[in-house]
C-alpha cells in the first residue's frame, strides 16, 4: 500500500525507525521478514518523501534526515541575518553618538554667538553714549 499524500505506510515507518537505530539493510530485512530488495524499495520511497537524503550508494545516506539537520541551513541564514542586524545596529549607535557630539558642538557655538551678540550690544550702547557725549559738547 503506497501513499502519495506524504504520509508513510506502517512498513515505511518501521524501516525508518530501524534506520534511525543504525540497523543495516540485512538486519532490517531479517527483522521484518522481507528481502533486502524490499528494504531498498521502502528506502527509495522514504527518499521520495524526503525522509532520507538522495545518495543511496553512500553508507551515511541511509541515515534519516533529522529535524536538526534540516534546520541547519535555516540556522545559517538566521545567523547571517543576526550578524547583519548587529552591524547595522552598531552603525546606528555610532551615527547617533556622532549626531550627539555635533549637537553639543552646535550648542557651544550658539552660546558663543549669543555672548558675542551681547558684547556687540554693549559696544553699540557704549558707542551711542560716546556719540551723544561728543554731540552735546
Amino acid at each position: 500500500m503506497s501513499h502519495t499524500n506524504g504520509k508513510l505506510t506502517e512498513r515505511q515507518s518501521q524501516v525508518l525507525d530501524m534506520l534511525k537505530q543504525d540497523m543495516t539493510t540485512s538486519e532490517i530485512a531479517n527483522a521484518l521478514g522481507i528481502t533486502t530488495q524490499g528494504v531498498h524499495g521502502h528506502m527509495r520511497r522514504l527518499r521520495e518523501h524526503g525522509h532520507l537524503p538522495d545518495a543511496p550508494r553512500k553508507p551515511r545516506a541511509r541515515k534519516p534526515i533529522s529535524v536538526n539537520d534540516s534546520l541547519n541551513p535555516l540556522r545559517t541564514v538566521i545567523g547571517r541575518q543576526r550578524e547583519q542586524l548587529r552591524r547595522q545596529d552598531q552603525r546606528l549607535v555610532e551615527r547617533a553618538a556622532a549626531a550627539a557630539d555635533e549637537l553639543e558642538r552646535l550648542g557651544h557655538e550658539r552660546e558663543q554667538i549669543a555672548a558675542a551678540l551681547e558684547r556687540l550690544k554693549t559696544l553699540e550702547l557704549s558707542m551711542e553714549a560716546q556719540i551723544e557725549e561728543v554731540a552735546s559738547s
